[in-house]
């Protein structure tokens, strides 16, 4: 049996899934805490998130406690296994920095290393690359730059998430409160006209008897044509 559902497009779900009962549940909620310790309560318990060790991302081993943002790394030429830039890679000053400010100087750097290579390329194209690494140079900060965003960026996109949650919510809400109103209007419609439970049943029996008429009629009328 398990090795069926080991192999199969749908495996079974793991056992312990049959320890979350209502009952279970209900009782989980009224043990006090520490009390579900030996028992199969315990599985229904949420653990407490880790406050130490790694998480592993994309085969990166990431330590779970809060981290700044890693310093700049030098990046080495894998053809001559040198660092590119002797001087150091970072442009901006050490310690906190005004970031808007200093990726428009880096961004306004790299139009100005732009228009210098496209010109070099015309004049002289034997001097390219050294104007490329600082065009790579000036990438790499602005990418530094940009990653100090992530967090900003990872709340803004809950927020965006919950608030698209809200607004479907509030829409089926909406839809649901519209049913209702129309539901109580055909209601009030049906009592101001005296129809009742028992008058909407005898309409019903009648179209059900007329429409028994109209079939008998037809088979007769086909029975006379077979006949002729």
């Amino acid at each position: 049996m398990a090795e069926q559902g080991q192999g199969s497009a749908f495996p079974d779900p793991p056992p312990f899934y049959k320890i979350f009962t209502a009952e279970n549940v209900a009782a989980a909620q009224d043990v006090p805490e520490g009390a579900t310790e030996g028992t199969v309560l315990q599985f229904l318990k949420p653990p407490e998130p880790p406050e130490e060790g790694y998480i592993t991302v994309f085969g990166v081993d990431r330590s779970i406690e809060h981290q700044e943002l890693p310093p700049l790394v030098e990046v080495v030429n894998p053809m001559t296994g040198r660092i590119l830039w002797p001087d150091g890679l970072q442009l901006f000053p050490e310690g906190e920095v005004d970031r808007v400010t200093e990726l428009r100087k880096l961004t306004k750097s790299m139009l100005l290393n732009y228009l210098e290579i496209v010109t070099i390329m015309g004049d002289n194209p034997n001097e390219w690359f050294p104007k490329l690494l600082d065009l790579k140079r000036i990438v790499h900060n602005v990418h530094y730059l940009l990653n100090g965003y992530r967090p900003h960026q990872a709340r803004e996109t809950l927020c965006m998430m919950m608030e698209e949650q809200i607004r479907r919510k509030k829409e089926e809400m909406e839809k649901i409160r519209d049913k209702c109103r129309e539901t109580e209007r055909l209601i009030a419609q049906f009592a101001r006209n005296g129809v009742t439970e028992e008058d909407h049943d005898m309409e019903e029996k009648t179209v059900g008897a007329s429409r028994a008429e109209e079939a008998s009629s037809d088979a007769a009328k086909w029975s006379a044509i077979e006949g002729i």
